[in-house]
C-alpha cells in the first residue's frame, strides 16, 4: 500500500577534549550527509548538518571554569524549495550561525556539563546575496527604487544578535 523508498545517511561524530591541572578544553564536530529516494521522485537530502563546538575553561573554583565557548553550524549543499527543485532556499554558509559566548562552565564529571554565559553574541550569516536581497533568515533585505524598481542598497549578510546562552552536556554510555 506504500511507496517504495530508500534512504541512507553518513555521519562522522568527532570529539576531542583536553584537561590538565586548571585548564579544560573541549572540542567536537558532527557531520551528517543523507539521501533519499521515493517513489518515482528524484533523490532529495533529508539530513545535512556541519556543526562544531569549541569550549575552553580555566578553573574559577570547585568544580565551576570561567570559560568561552565558539559554535559554527551550517551545511554542505544547497537545500531547494521542494517539489520545485530549482529554487534554492539555503546553501553552505546561507545560513550559517555562529555563537561565541563567555560565562560559567559547572562541570561535576566527566559525562556532564552545563554552561552558562550571560554575554553571547550570535551571528547569522547569508552569503548568498540572493537569499540575503530576500531578506532570508533575518538578515535586512536589499532595499530598492519604489518607482524603477532598481536595488539601490545590498540586502545584508550578516545578522547580529545579544543576549544570555544556556547548554548542558550529558555524555554517557548508558548500556555497555
Amino acid at each position: 500500500g506504500g511507496e517504495e523508498a530508500f534512504s541512507g545517511v553518513a555521519q562522522l561524530n568527532l570529539f576531542a577534549n583536553y584537561a590538565k591541572n586548571k585548564t579544560a578544553w573541549d572540542n567536537s564536530l558532527d557531520l551528517a550527509y543523507g539521501l533519499i529516494k521515493s517513489g518515482d521522485a528524484d533523490a532529495r537530502k533529508n539530513e545535512d548538518k556541519i556543526d562544531f563546538n569549541s569550549k575552553y575553561g580555566y578553573k574559577a573554583f570547585g568544580k565551576f571554569f570561567y570559560s568561552a565557548l565558539v559554535n559554527f553550524k551550517s551545511q554542505f549543499t544547497a537545500g531547494y524549495n521542494y517539489p520545485n527543485d530549482s529554487v534554492v532556499v539555503s546553501k553552505f554558509a546561507a545560513p550559517a550561525y555562529i555563537t561565541i559566548a563567555i560565562g560559567l562552565d559547572y562541570k561535576p564529571s566527566e559525562y556532564f556539563s552545563a554552561f552558562l554565559s550571560p554575554a553571547t553574541g550570535r551571528y547569522t550569516l547569508v552569503t548568498e546575496q540572493k537569499l540575503a536581497d530576500a531578506g532570508a533568515y533575518g538578515v535586512d533585505p536589499a532595499e530598492y527604487d519604489l518607482t524603477t524598481g532598481a536595488k539601490t542598497k545590498d540586502g545584508k549578510n550578516v545578522r547580529p544578535e545579544f543576549g544570555a546562552y544556556f547548554r548542558a552536556k550529558f555524555q554517557k554510555d548508558l548500556v555497555a
